[in-house]
This record gives structure tokens, sequence and C-alpha cells, in this order.
């Protein structure tokens, strides 16, 4: 994968870059292009580039204290842009998240044991190679958004239950418009998309979309066609095993989360494919903003 930086950052001037190889931080510039990243990052030329002190690398155990000053205003800008609702979940409970390793370098993940998270790119747009050159993956704290999704609905899971440690609220949450869980309704919409348009249809729709329009929504379709209706990303079958509507609500609630804080084109499939599950996850947000007020 290639970080990407966008051709204007808007009021942002810089940001800031991790050197895999040497562990160190520096500031690019908003407007660099990936030739010159490649050359920085890649071939190791740092001319022209300044080293963030280490004093702006705040190591802490919460959100805000493992974020550099500039990954910070990166994350006020995109809560201020987000839907109330979104944001206001955010402000009431990611102070009780820890993070483990803001450089981690195997898959993030959240960690249930300890309410944490562990996640790998939080600063830069991420790029794949699909063939044809470099293409959107995720979005910029697309990662750190889902991790605390799963954090966030694991708290409320918790609360609600009187401390089961393992509860997450998504999966049992009965919508008050649709009477059914979020995992049942998901699993009602992808066989509705696949009664219309045929497996192999829908397969190549999923195929044919930008990864920032299909990244999500492909792992739903996955889970619940044995990923016989896939794109290019998703979880294993073997992932699947199981009570597959539970971990699809998880898995959705936490997409839908991270897309509706930082990936609008992901959200824009969420909302045309699983209208109804959208709907749902809604209400989640408002039922999890109530109990913490209530509490």
């Amino acid at each position: 994968t290639v970080p990407h930086f966008d051709e204007d950052f808007g009021q942002i001037g810089k940001r800031a870059a991790r050197d895999e190889k040497t562990g160190k931080t520096y500031y690019v510039p908003a407007n660099m292009k990936y030739e010159d990243w490649k050359k920085s990052f890649v071939a190791g030329d740092k001319t022209g580039l300044k080293e963030v002190p280490l004093d702006d690398i705040i190591k802490a155990e919460n959100i805000s204290d493992s974020l550099t000053n500039i990954q910070k205003n990166d994350l006020n800008r995109l809560l201020n842009e987000t839907s109330e609702k979104a944001k206001n979940v955010w402000e009431m409970y990611s102070s009780q998240i820890i993070v483990e390793n803001p450089n981690f370098e195997d898959v993030p993940h959240y960690n249930l044991h300890g309410i944490s998270i562990n996640i790998s790119k939080i600063s830069n747009d991420i790029y794949v190679d699909v063939g044809d050159g470099p293409e959107l993956y995720r979005k910029a704290y697309n990662e750190l958004f889902h991790e605390c999704g799963h954090a966030i609905d694991n708290i409320a899971g918790r609360n609600l239950s009187g401390g089961t440690f393992e509860a997450f609220y998504s999966e049992n949450f009965i919508s008050g418009k649709y009477k059914t869980t979020l995992g049942a309704m998901l699993e009602e919409e992808v066989e509705e998309a696949v009664k219309k348009f045929g497996e192999q249809k829908m397969a190549e729709k999923l195929l044919n979309m930008p990864l920032a329009e299909s990244v999500d929504i492909s792992d739903i379709f996955g889970a619940f066609t044995q990923n016989n209706v896939i794109g290019l990303t998703g979880h294993s079958i073997d992932y699947w095993n199981g009570d597959v509507n539970s971990k699809a609500a998880r898995e959705a609630f936490a997409e839908m989360y991270s897309a509706e804080l930082s990936a609008p084109d992901s959200l824009k499939k969420f909302k045309e494919y699983f209208p109804k599950s959208y709907e749902i996850f809604v209400e989640i947000l408002e039922d999890i903003i109530a109990i913490k007020i209530e509490r």
C-alpha cells in the first residue's frame, strides 16, 4: 500500500508521516505528490523535511494524548463535519478507550480485554495498487474510527448488560421502527439485493465500484453469501463461522460509524444498499446517547 496526499488539504498546511524503517515521524506539506512521498519514504531522501519533535508525539493511553497536534486538528475537523449524533457518541465514549499502539504493524484490532485499540494508519489516506495504479482504499483516520466503533459498541453493551464482558450493543438492539435486530436487517437487505441482481451480477457491481465505495459493504455481502458475493475486501469465510448475524451487526456498526465520520463514499453505498440497516444504526446511536445521559 502507498499513502496519498491530497492536492489541497484546506486550512491545515502540513501533515505527519512516519518512516516505517526508522520509526521517525516527519512533517510533510499538504500538497506533497506521490512521487515526492516515494522519494522521501521509499528511497529515503528526507531533504527538506523536518522531523517531528518527540515532545510533539505524546505517548499516553487515551486517544487524544496518542495523537500529534496536527492529527488532533484533523480529528477535530472531521468531528465538526460529521452528524451531530456521531459526534455526540464520540464525545461521550471515546475518553474510555485506550490506545495500546498507534503505530501497530499487524492487523488493526479492538481488544475487549482492555477496551483498547491497536491501529496502524491514522493520518494518511491509504491507497492500494489494483493493477491500473493506486486507488483509494481507506480515508485517513478510518481505522481509528472503525476500531473505536467496536469499542463504543462494547462499552454500551456492557453498560446495558450490567457488565457482561463480551456484550455488544449492536447485537441485541431491537429497532423501534422495524422490530428486528441490525443483523437480521442486514441479512434481509443482502437477500433483497442478491434476488434483484443475482449473485454474479451483484459481485460484479462490487468489483467495479471504486474501492472507497465498496470497501465496507463488500464485507457485509460476503458475510451472508459465504463470500460468493464480495468485492476486493472483506473477512475470510472462517471469520463468519458461528452467529453470522451478531458478527455482521458488530462489523456493520463499526463500518457505518467510521464511514459516518471519515468515509463519505462508503456511507453513500451503505445508504443505497442498506437503507433500513442504516436507519437502525442511527437508532442505536440515539439509544447509546440516551443510556449514557441516564447514567
